[in-house]
């Protein structure tokens, strides 16, 4: 079994590697340290677990699943009327929908899931998107609901 802390700095990494964030960790900051004018952050956290059982199954190991948020934090500025708060928005999270991707060996090795490679049955977003793109003030915040598979019944 893979230990959580390894699993998350798995996915901070594959969430930061196409470079679209200019600063990340695994501790929430303060919005205002946390993005400077066209340099957004990005911010994993973990506020809950679920252990799922089969129901008649004695013996069987849970199903374990880690939920994450990335956090992120933008902040455009006022003095460019004509940018777009969501657009930047929309630009960061096209760059996590490709980094969740599975990659051409994982859709033939294991039915097209990302398994941050190999170390969890699967991890995808799942759930709500919520954005507060920023428009009066220029600073945003979205939060990307991420879902860890750690296992999978047999």
């Amino acid at each position: 079994m893979t230990a959580r802390k390894t699993i998350a700095a798995a996915l901070l990494t594959k969430l930061t590697a196409g470079g679209a964030f200019t600063a990340s960790g695994r501790r929430d900051s303060k919005p205002e340290q946390a993005a400077s004018i066209g340099a957004p952050g990005l911010f994993l956290l973990k506020p809950r677990e679920v252990y799922t059982y089969e129901s008649g199954a004695n013996g069987v190991p849970p199903v374990r699943d880690l939920h994450f948020l990335a956090l992120i934090y933008t902040d455009v500025g006022t003095t460019d009327p004509t940018q777009v708060p969501a657009d930047v928005i929309d630009d960061l999270l096209d760059a996590i929908d490709t980094a969740l991707a599975p990659s051409p060996s994982d859709q033939v090795m294991n039915g097209a899931r990302q398994t941050l490679g190999g170390i969890v049955y699967d991890c995808r977003i799942e759930g709500d998107v919520d954005i507060a793109p920023g428009d009066v003030q220029g600073k945003g915040m979205v939060l990307v609901p991420i879902r860890v598979v750690l296992n999978q019944y047999p």
